[in-house]
């Protein structure tokens, strides 16, 4: 469950730290952030990339977790990649709900 865990919070890290950036504020019709904001999404981005990373870590063990892990976030960006190309309103919604079912999954 952990696996799933993993890549759940692998996709809703990189939505953080995607919409730390203008150019996918505007395409999930969000308003512009100022710097204040824009710095809570990247943390709030890179908690979740080291969440996921433990999450790993925890089931693999640290060696094959690492590689493990890697292979989940290429997997995780495609997957936001695609979400800003043709769903880009909903990011925001399913980073949520997905995070949310990552942190289930890894508690349970």
């Amino acid at each position: 469950m952990s696996g799933l865990a993993t890549l759940l919070l692998s996709y809703s890290g990189f939505v953080g730290l995607a919409l730390a950036m203008e150019r996918h504020q505007e395409q999930a019709e969000l308003p512009t952030l100022d710097n204040r904001r824009k710095l809570g999404w990247r943390v709030l981005g890179s908690v979740l990339l080291v969440l996921a990373l433990m999450a790993a870590i925890q089931t693999e063990g640290t060696s094959v977790g690492i590689s493990f892990w890697l292979g989940m976030l290429s997997i995780a960006g495609i997957a936001c990649a695609l979400m800003f190309s043709y769903a880009p309103r909903r990011v925001l919604s399913s980073a949520a709900v997905i995070g949310g079912a990552g942190l289930l999954a890894w508690l349970v």
